[in-house]
């Protein structure tokens, strides 16, 4: 039997790893991001799953798939030193953040009964936002999103009342 060397063996691992956590239970997105596998790997793993659920057609996310999103919205928002995000392409992850509410939006307005936007979503968009390093644009979006959360609140959305982390 041919030996394989240990960079084959940590490639086929992660493969393996990686397909392992596209199959399970979304709460496994948090364990793969503090799993200890390179940045570049996170990277892959959360574009494709982003990419998976917003390249869909509207009103078509399963519960499952609903549940990710949150965990993904979180995970980019979060963990940019892991990622390996700098300030050069945290405008990346603020537009991968924004865009998974936004297919959240979509699928709650085309009757998904799973899809809901809470205040702890827009935060995170936010968020990105504020670690995007777009400076000013940055803050003027970031205002937009809690303008627009003041209003759905106050058009009766209590889900997305802003809370003391919409305004740090």
């Amino acid at each position: 039997m041919p030996k394989r060397s240990r960079s084959s063996s940590f490639l086929m691992t992660t493969t393996i790893v990686s397909a392992a956590l596209i199959f399970t239970a979304p709460t496994r997105i948090n364990a793969y991001i503090t799993s200890g596998l390179p940045a570049h790997t996170h990277r892959a793993f959360l574009r494709k799953l982003t990419d998976d659920i917003c390249n869909q057609s509207i009103g078509s996310l399963s519960p499952e798939e609903m549940s990710t999103c949150p965990m993904l919205m979180s995970a980019w928002a979060t963990a940019p030193e892991k990622l390996n995000l700098s300030s050069d392409n945290g405008r990346e992850r603020a537009l991968a953040v924004e865009g998974l509410l936004k297919r959240m939006i979509d699928e709650m307005r085309a009757g998904n009964a799973e899809a809901i936007a809470v205040t702890e979503d827009y935060n995170a968009v936010m968020k990105a936002w504020s670690m995007s390093g777009e400076g000013s644009k940055a803050a003027v979006r970031a205002e937009q999103i809690l303008i627009q959360m003041q209003d759905l609140y106050q058009s009766g959305d209590k889900n997305v009342q802003p809370n003391l982390e919409s305004f740090q």
